[in-house]
C-alpha cells in the first residue's frame, strides 16, 4: 500500500510539472502582454459602458467576468494556466526580469501599463460622478 501512494505522489509531482517544461521565458511574456492587453480592453469595455449610461454593477461584472475567461482561454491554449506561468515566473523571475527592461518588450509593456492606469483613474471618476 505505500507504494501505490508513493507512485500516486510521484506521478502527480510528474504531471503538475509538465505544463511546467513546456513554458519558456517568451511563451511566458507573450502570455503577460497578451493578458495585460486583454485587460486593457475589458476596462475600455466598462468605460464605454459608464460613459453610456444605464450601466449598472451586473454589467460592470459581467464585462470583467468575460475578461477573465478569455484571459483563461489564452493560457489554457498555451498549455497552461495563470497560475502555472505564475510559479514558472517564481522560478525563472532572475531572466525573466531583464527581459522586462529592455528592449520592444520594456516599451510595450510601459505603455500598456501607462493606458490601464488612464483607464482606471477614468472609470474611478465615472463611478465616483454616478454617486
Amino acid at each position: 500500500m505505500r507504494i501505490n501512494f508513493v507512485n500516486i505522489i510521484a506521478v502527480s509531482l510528474l504531471l503538475s510539472a509538465a505544463p511546467l517544461a513546456a513554458m519558456d521565458k517568451e511563451t511566458y511574456i507573450m502570455l503577460e502582454v497578451k493578458s495585460m492587453e486583454l485587460t486593457l480592453e475589458g476596462m475600455i469595455k466598462q468605460k464605454n459602458c459608464l460613459e453610456g449610461g444605464g450601466c449598472d454593477t451586473s454589467e460592470l461584472i459581467r464585462i470583467s467576468e468575460d475578461t477573465q475567461e478569455k484571459i483563461h482561454s489564452l493560457y489554457l491554449e498555451a498549455g497552461t494556466t495563470p497560475s502555472e506561468a505564475a510559479l514558472f515566473y517564481t522560478r525563472h523571475s532572475k531572466e525573466i526580469d531583464p527581459l522586462y527592461r529592455e528592449g520592444e518588450t520594456a516599451r510595450k509593456l510601459e505603455s500598456i501599463k501607462r493606458r490601464l492606469s488612464q483607464e482606471d483613474e477614468e472609470i474611478k471618476t465615472l463611478l465616483e460622478s454616478e454617486r
